[in-house]
């Protein structure tokens, strides 16, 4: 790992987040960019590293994430790669973000939760504006999800680093916003561009993708490449700055965004830089896409109030042929409701009058007319394009109305006019690449009931845009510059419109299907009949369509057998059999499920709960990480053979993995009351070289380690399973269920396995010829027939006034090592300062707990902020937004008192419904971030006892009603205490 002390730098980054500038000769800006050298006298080399990759954004060891080998397949080394901590990332400069050749934050294996981007967000407004090249962010866990997602991942990482004298940026969000409500924040993207902010919805695991944009990063890839990784998007774009396009959409999930080739869907992978070509149906000569933002403005080009108003700007034809769509937008002034209608809408091409060569103050101009025709209803259509959030609004002008003047809350909504011509009577436009000719597009419309406005473009070419009233008798055309009000102010204005003609011919193609069969269609036929053009040129008799992906048995989580792809069985949580199995040659494990248990004491069901380690994919690759506990792992360290633990789907001796290796996990968090248990697990003997034999390998429980010196609550070796059959030999694989209540009684251990897992936690160590491809623990789990009550209170319970003085929060050191600061106390009402409070001391057997905390929104971004409970590093076992749990907009000032059953807590992707198993550790972590402030939190909690217990149980010094234990749910005495233990 190369990590930056010193650097060597030969340019100073130009700051690249500036508005548009006016392109007029008398505007022009020019920027001299001044070449300065910058030694620093270090032993460091003399040739800085091309590419910076933040550690934590790519699963460890960095060096052999699919990014880091992505960048060595395209030659770069170690040498030009820096991968960097957190915090060697936040103590970076401008500067020497600047001098990289591409940044690279990649996908940490499906890292959940905004947690782990806290770092890139602290200084985004640093290394943001340095990204100046080609960028491409992905929606999803490329990493996640080979061959897809690697090919992905390479694409990306090329294109980005494509361009050498600017800065590049390949970006995934990974899972960090799977599940969020829609029009989420991006803070850590906040720098990338001025243009406009990112917000991002959850779409679930969504597996419907589709390209709509010919690009390098997505080369090689299809749909189907793209598409039914089980969750290929897990989260995707409401709004983006328009200087981004779009290059893949989550097809079907909503939305309004229409694609040019006509597809509606969310967009999940966008892209800034060159080579971007839309795929459609139609030629594209011509794109000036709007402008979405709040710096957008509308001209109004209707003829009300008596005066001829027009509008042109100009374009630039490089190929021959005619004109059969004009597409352009804009908006009605401040959106009436009920909204007027066009009746008719005026385009005219004109040729171009340019500007002056030796006249500065000149600036070019529509010319002699070349073709003109009106468009009545019936004759276009209008959509809605596009809506701005409530709080935001775009600016309207009308020039002829100088006592109003530019308008900055003009209108939210902006609208797409799609005319389609007769190609007997479209202009036929001329020029090539070699001989470009430039045209004027002229427009204006009639309307009733209404002021409307043509909308500016984000995309700048030649000269300004100009307007002019056609009933006067001098010259009608004056240039269009932002007004001084305008942020744009004095640059350039140009028009938003894009012109399409239809091709009178559309060539056919090579056009694979997903079963390896070739037709040759065209390119919209083969869409629409569910193939993958070839492109241009191609034909079947010199394409090899790419052979079907094979199906083969797939072993249901209910035992039943149906033969599927790898992908299909790992969607429904199926173990893919193996290459050449179907049904008929398989036999799947029946389920190894816990049958229904009455508790005693109190006759109802015991709740059945359970938790997985690994994926069940047959030793499939990508590996899945194990999870020793800090003894475990030690043991295993310290005193196997190679020394290094054993990961999930890993085969001791085969494919580089050591022999005699070791596997440990440890299942954690686990409750009280466990009154059965089953653990499956699928296992494989090695068939590789070094092995000492597989017979006697063995699968133990762990009781205690000291040293070297283990003491297992249970053990046993393979061939004596009965799943194994009486041997194990190279190559055997086989599902096993272990009943831990029914274990035979081990030699020093207790009496029964099940009393291992009161401690919240099961320890499994496997030796040392044998890989586990998963593991799965089932628990039943009884309420206890005795319950006895207990609170704690941090902070002071102002009936949430919110008042001096400020009572001190105690966050744990994993919170304020994970976290840094600053951090508020209670009643503290400061923007962007976490809240970190840490219940410790808890005694044991809570099984059942209700937290209460009192809220108050602090700032206008308080919506952004979410409640976490449990720290478990890196992540939370469960967060929420506040604007879900409160209910309410959550903006400055709201109030609200919250009681949450932490056995019972709303459900939230990517986070446990239960944390009291996470409570047998003694503590219980509460974090809020940033804007939100805390008045006081009380922690009730029930404790389990097997006999009612007399004396001061609630610990306030006297013996007392209060002291009274529960049975099942009722009380002794005092049954309303429950409901007001105060």
């Amino acid at each position: 790992m190369n990590t930056p002390t010193c650097y060597l730098f030969s340019k100073i980054p130009v700051p690249s987040r500036v508005a548009p500038a006016h392109r007029s000769g008398r505007r022009m800006l020019l920027w001299i960019l001044l070449s300065i050298v910058l030694i620093t006298a270090c032993p460091c080399a003399l040739e800085a590293a091309d590419i910076l990759i933040l550690e934590t954004t790519v699963r460890p060891p960095a060096i052999s994430s699919v990014e880091y080998q992505a960048l060595l397949g395209l030659g770069y080394t170690a040498v030009d790669i820096d991968i960097v901590s957190n915090a060697t990332w936040s103590g970076m400069t401008a500067a020497q973000f600047g001098s990289y050749k591409a940044i690279i934050l990649g996908d940490p294996y499906c890292n959940s939760g905004t947690g782990a981007v806290t770092t890139l967000t602290a200084n985004a407004m640093v290394w943001g504006p340095e990204i100046t090249g080609n960028v491409v962010i992905v929606g999803t866990d490329p990493s996640f999800h080979p061959p897809g997602g690697t090919t992905l991942t390479e694409k990306g990482i090329e294109f980005a680093t494509d361009d050498p004298n600017t800065v590049g940026a390949y970006i995934t969000l990974s899972c960090y916003y799977h599940g969020t409500a829609a029009l989420t924040p991006v803070p850590f993207l906040d720098g990338l561009s001025n243009l406009g902010t990112f917000t991002v919805t959850g779409v679930g695991c969504y597996n419907d993708a589709h390209i709509v944009a010919t690009h390098p990063a997505l080369s090689g890839l299809t749909d189907s490449a793209l598409s039914g990784w089980g969750c290929s998007v897990h989260e995707a774009f409401d709004t983006w700055p328009p200087d981004f396009i779009v290059l893949a959409i989550a097809k079907g999930a909503g939305g309004t965004y229409t694609a040019d080739d006509g597809t509606v869907g969310i967009p999940y992978i966008l892209a800034r830089g060159d080579a971007l070509e839309p795929i459609s149906n139609d030629t594209v000569k011509w794109k000036q896409p709007p402008d979405e933002t709040p710096a957008g403005m509308d001209i109004r080009i209707d003829r009300g109030n008596g005066i001829d108003r027009v509008v042109a700007d100009d374009f630039k034809c490089t190929t021959t042929g005619p004109i059969t769509d004009v597409h352009f937008w804009g908006s009605w002034y401040r959106d009436p409701d009920p909204r007027g209608y066009i009746y008719k809408i005026h385009l005219s091409i004109h040729k171009d009058i340019p500007a002056a060569p030796t006249d500065p103050d000149s600036y070019s101009m529509p010319g002699a007319l070349l073709w003109e025709m009106d468009f009545g209803i019936g004759e276009f259509t209008e959509t809605l394009y596009a809506q701005l959030p409530d709080t935001e609004y775009e600016w309207w002008w009308d020039l002829y109305d100088a006592a109003m003047g530019p308008d900055p809350m003009g209108d939210q909504k902006i609208y797409q006019y799609d005319i389609y011509i007769d190609p007997n009577k479209a202009f036929v436009q001329e020029g090539d690449p070699n001989d470009p000719v430039v045209y004027w597009l002229d427009i204006y419309v009639l309307t009733e009931f209404g002021e409307f406005g043509w909308k500016t473009s984000i995309t700048h070419w030649n000269d300004d845009a100009v307007y002019g009233d056609l009933s006067g008798t001098s010259l009608p055309w004056s240039e269009l510059i932002y007004p001084p009000s305008h942020p744009y102010s004095p640059n350039s204005i140009d028009m938003a419109f894009m012109i399409t003609t239809k091709p009178n011919v559309e060539p056919s193609e090579a056009c694979c299907f997903e079963d390896g069969s070739c037709l040759e269609l065209t390119a919209a036929e083969c869409i629409l009949k569910g193939g993958t053009p070839q492109g241009f040129g191609t034909d079947c008799n010199n394409t090899e369509c790419p052979t079907p992906v094979p199906t083969e048995a797939c072993c249901l989580p209910d035992g039943n057998c149906v033969n599927l792809t790898v992908a299909e069985c790992k969607a429904l949580n199926g173990v893919p059999q193996g290459l050449g199995t179907d049904c008929t040659m398989v036999k799947c494990p029946t389920p190894c499920e816990i049958p229904p248990i009455n508790c005693p004491g109190t006759g109802e069901m015991a709740v059945m709960m359970a938790q997985i380690a690994g994926f069940g994919d047959n030793f499939a690759s990508p590996l899945e990480l194990t999870s020793p506990d800090t003894i475990l792992l030690n043991y295993i360290v310290s005193c196997s053979a190679p020394g290094s633990p054993l990961q999930f789907d890993e085969i001791p001796g085969e494919g580089g993995v050591p022999s005699d290796s070791w596997l440990g996990h440890t299942f954690t968090g686990l409750p009280g009351g466990i009154v059965a248990a089953r653990l499956e697990f699928r296992a494989r003997a090695t068939t590789g070289g070094g092995s000492g034999g597989t017979d006697n390998d063995h699968i133990a429980i762990v009781d205690t380690i000291s040293a070297c010196i283990p003491s297992w609550a249970w053990q046993n070796r393979f061939e004596n399973l009965p799943e194994a059959g009486g041997s194990w030999l190279p190559g055997d694989v086989s599902t096993f269920c272990l009943d831990l209540a029914a274990l035979p009684k081990p030699m020093g251990g207790p009496v029964s396995v099940l009393s291992q897992l009161a401690t919240g936690r099961l320890g499994i160590r496997v030796d040392d010829d044998t890989g586990i491809d998963y593991m799965i623990l089932t628990i039943a789990v009884c309420r206890c027939k005795y319950r006895y009550p207990g609170k704690v209170i941090a902070g002071v319970d102002d009936n949430c006034k919110f008042t001096a003085p400020m009572e001190p929060a105690s966050p744990s050191t994993e919170l304020t090592t994970a976290f840094g600061g600053p951090w508020r106390r209670f009643d503290q009402i400061v923007a962007n300062r976490q809240f970190g409070h840490t219940f410790t001391g808890l005694p044991s057997g809570i099984v059942g707990a209700k937290l209460e905390i009192c809220l108050r929104a602090g700032t206008g971004y308080s919506i952004n902020d979410g409640l976490y409970l449990e720290f478990l590093n890196p992540t939370f076992r469960w967060a929420k937004s506040l604007a879900s749990l409160t209910a309410m907009t959550w903006t400055v000032g709201d109030v609200k008192k919250l009681v949450l059953d932490l056995g019972n807590l709303p459900p939230s992707a990517g986070s446990v419904t239960s944390v009291l198993g996470d409570m047998a550790d003694g503590d219980l972590d509460v974090y809020i971030q940033d804007d939100s402030a805390v008045d006081y939190i009380i922690l009730r909690y029930w404790r389990c006892c097997e006999t009612s217990v007399l004396g001061d149980i609630n610990n306030d010094g006297v013996v007392n009603f209060f002291d009274v234990g529960i049975v099942g749910d009722n009380w002794l005495e005092r049954a309303d205490w429950l409901k007001n233990p105060d």
